[in-house]
């Protein structure tokens, strides 16, 4: 069984700012296409991405934070 991955995409890293400070193990995903983080919120694992604005971006990033499942 694979482990549970929850994915949260804003379209403003500002927007993921309240989250930050109750974050652990915070790393950046290297060779992303767009601004993206693994970290733990208590006990499950975290992919937090950063989209950009519109609809375009957000598909785009949707389909790239399925795809690291």
């Amino acid at each position: 069984m694979a482990a549970e991955l929850t994915a949260v995409i804003a379209a403003l890293r500002r927007e993921l700012m309240h989250l930050w400070r109750h974050l652990r193990g915070v790393s950046r995903v290297a060779g992303a296409p767009i601004p993206a983080w693994r970290a733990r919120l208590g006990d499950r694992d975290l992919l937090l991405a950063v989209s950009g604005m519109g609809m375009v971006a957000a598909a785009r990033a949707t389909d790239w934070v399925l795809g690291q499942g």
